[in-house]
């Protein structure tokens, strides 16, 4: 008896066993199964997210070829021709002088330069090779292979300006590169390009006459203060002129053996601030007006804002720099944060791929800057009024404004800037041509008015000079005050230097004055 109760209970026990392998089995079978389809899930949505980011990268990279317009090759082919030209005289006869000056604008983007005859007092725009579209601009770009730079093969080396200023390095195949070592290699070749365009197409003109050459170099408004910055701009410019006229290839070699022993004379080149560049062909047009001028230079980086005087003191111009502010609110920089928007408006894609393709923009994976990329503006051009990007600009505008009024001009009616009190305005540079821009800067200003007690903004434009394409000169006006001679540049009063004049109660006449304060203002 004991035996089959035994024996029912091994059944038992095996058949339990049973039902739980099979209960086991079909576990895991729907945990497989979940797990499947969890991972087809995954996979379909890696899938989904592969598409919505090559479609919408693909998008801004459209949207953003059509709107740069970009090179016709970044490789392009440099002619031979002007490689090694180190040619700086048609003559060596001294008798028949002719000094000329050399308007050198080093962009952050693109170079332009102007050489103006002082004599006949000309103008000439140079064109380069044909790297790009527009013929008047030259990338701020050099290449290097072989340690030897070129504007066509090899490793490239961008942003010249911005290390310079930066004081940063290159890390190339062939070792550190200094940001002093690439620029100076680049303003080389660029020089040569210049004089080979000057001799070959002015030959008639000057062929028996021997020059005297100097060079002005643009420097940013807001370090003209800064002299260390001064002298490395000017160091960097006569080191560049000192080998472009040596008969060698510009290599890393031959920079660092010019850079010790620098032969051409410190006058040669001479820096100034490039908003007062800028405005020194208006203040030789008959459009001039003395007193205060508001400068905004929307360019493709930066913008510049700067708040000024004009006056005249020994028949030459003088401009007291009241406020100076250098933003990086340019034209690429606002076309950048339109993409990131995009990208963060777009509902399909996942956090993951949003951020990746925000950190491709933000690094210029898609955003490299071609020289054209103001021709087609209106693609990036539309009403944000709510664009945060557009409120820092603004923000910028005001931060010019309440300096000068705040910290330099506490008494308005002590200084006579206009007796309408009407501020001219120029708005310059190629993102000028905007309407988010210039919507924004009258919106601003029209906030003035009241707060400020003022009559009202005068907007110009810069006077198109002679012999000027007028669709280009917005891009080679600072280029062309910089060709003028340092007479018809002017003088600047640097903002450390201008007095503040302080009032008790706003509008009050009794104004306790420096002594040196008179000179500062128009009268």
């Amino acid at each position: 008896m004991s035996i089959k109760k035994n024996s029912d209970k091994k059944k038992n026990g095996s058949f339990g066993m049973m039902l739980q392998t099979v209960f086991h089995e079909k576990q895991q079978k729907e945990i497989k199964q979940e797990e499947d389809l969890r991972e087809q899930a995954i996979k379909k949505e890696i899938e989904e997210q592969a598409t919505f980011y090559q479609q919408t990268f693909n998008d801004i990279k459209n949207h953003f070829e059509q709107w740069k317009l970009s090179s016709k090759n970044d490789a392009v082919s440099v002619e031979n021709k002007f490689i090694h030209f180190n040619n700086q005289q048609f003559t060596d006869d001294e008798s028949n002088e002719t000094e000329l000056f050399i308007g050198f604008d080093l962009g952050s983007s693109t170079t332009k330069v102007v050489i103006g005859d002082h004599n006949r007092n000309i103008k000439y725009p140079i064109k380069f090779d044909g790297q790009l579209e527009n013929a008047y601009l030259k990338p701020t770009s050099i290449f290097l292979q072989k340690k030897t730079f070129s504007f066509s093969n090899g490793e490239k080396l961008e942003n010249l300006k911005k290390h310079l200023v930066e004081n940063r390095s290159y890390k190339t195949e062939y070792g550190e590169l200094s940001a002093l070592e690439a620029s100076v290699a680049y303003i080389a070749l660029v020089l040569r390009q210049v004089r080979y365009y000057f001799f070959n197409t002015y030959r008639d003109i000057y062929k028996n006459e021997h020059f005297v050459w100097t060079i002005h170099c643009g420097i940013p408004s807001k370090n003209y203060d800064d002299k260390n910055l001064c002298e490395l701009f000017k160091k960097t410019v006569l080191a560049g002129w000192d080998l472009s006229i040596k008969n060698k290839n510009v290599t890393v070699n031959s920079v660092r053996a010019t850079l010790k022993n620098i032969e051409t004379h410190p006058d040669t080149v001479e820096v100034f601030p490039e908003v007062v560049a800028e405005i020194a062909g208006y203040a030789k047009s008959p459009l001039r007006e003395e007193g205060l001028h508001l400068l905004i230079d929307i360019g493709a980086m930066t913008t510049d804002i700067a708040m000024f005087n004009l006056m005249k003191e020994n028949r030459m111009d003088k401009y007291p720099m009241f406020s100076v502010n250098v933003s990086h609110n340019g034209v690429i920089e606002f076309q950048k944060y339109q993409f990131l928007q995009k990208i963060t408006d777009n509902k399909k894609l996942n956090e993951s791929s949003r951020n990746r393709l925000k950190n491709e923009i933000k690094a210029s994976v898609l955003l490299e800057m071609g020289g054209n990329y103001f021709d087609s503006l209106k693609l990036a051009d539309s009403n944000f009024s709510h664009n945060h990007f557009l409120k820092e600009f603004q923000n910028q505008i005001r931060t010019v404004f309440n300096e000068t009024w705040d910290k330099r001009i506490s008494d308005l009616d002590r200084v006579s800037y206009r007796k309408n009190k009407i501020i001219s305005v120029f708005i310059c540079g190629g993102g000028s041509q905007m309407t988010s821009y210039s919507t924004v800067i009258k919106d601003c200003l029209d906030g003035y008015k009241s707060g400020r007690k003022l009559y009202g903004f005068s907007y110009k434009q810069l006077p198109i000079p002679k012999h000027f394409d007028s669709n280009n000169f917005y891009r080679l006006a600072v280029a062309y005050g910089l060709s003028m001679s340092n007479n018809d540049i002017g003088c600047i009063v640097e903002s450390w230097q201008i007095p503040d004049i302080k009032s008790t109660t706003y509008g009050s006449p009794n104004v306790r004055e420096r002594a040196s304060r008179d000179e500062l203002y128009a009268k």
